[in-house]
């Protein structure tokens, strides 16, 4: 997707941020046709999705997982990621990594064994998520542009 394109889906998502099905074409961005297959976004504030289950690549998170991992971005404490793993779609993965970089935002690495890896980082609202399947090329370059991008335009 190019440039104009994703200024296009931005703008139409500034425009009408509660519509969910605008934040499903970011989906398409992030994961890499070669090794990703899911991908999602949600709110930093509380967890709660911001693509939908309509979309048939969206990672859709079950119970409190979004709140979970909001909370554990927002506070940028990695503890319950170390001690019980990242929860994601019902799954439960291996913390790899945690990193606060230079911008305040949070990157997450997990993994599991025949299951693929997961990838996450967070803007100044928002948390992209994405799988990787098994053997497939980390998506955590395509999720850190986005969400890279989100925080440049204060999102």
């Amino acid at each position: 997707m190019g440039f104009i394109s994703l200024v296009v889906l931005v703008c139409l998502s500034l425009v009408n941020p509660g519509n969910t099905n605008s934040w499903n074409a970011y989906i398409d961005m992030v994961i890499d046709p070669t090794s990703g297959d899911t991908a999602c976004i949600i709110g930093l504030d509380n967890g709660e999705s911001w693509t939908t289950s309509k979309h048939p690549n969206a990672i859709v998170l079950k119970g409190s997982e979004g709140a979970d991992i909001a909370e554990t971005l927002r506070n940028k404490d990695f503890t319950a990621f170390m001690s019980s793993g990242i929860q994601v779609g019902g799954v439960r993965y291996h913390y790899l990594s945690g990193n606060v970089k230079e911008d305040g935002t949070v990157l997450v690495l997990g993994e599991l064994k025949r299951n693929g890896e997961i990838a996450m980082q967070s803007s100044n609202t928002a948390i992209v998520i994405a799988h990787t399947k098994e053997g497939g090329a980390q998506e955590n370059t395509n999720v850190e542009e986005l969400a890279d991008y989100l925080k440049s335009v204060n999102m």
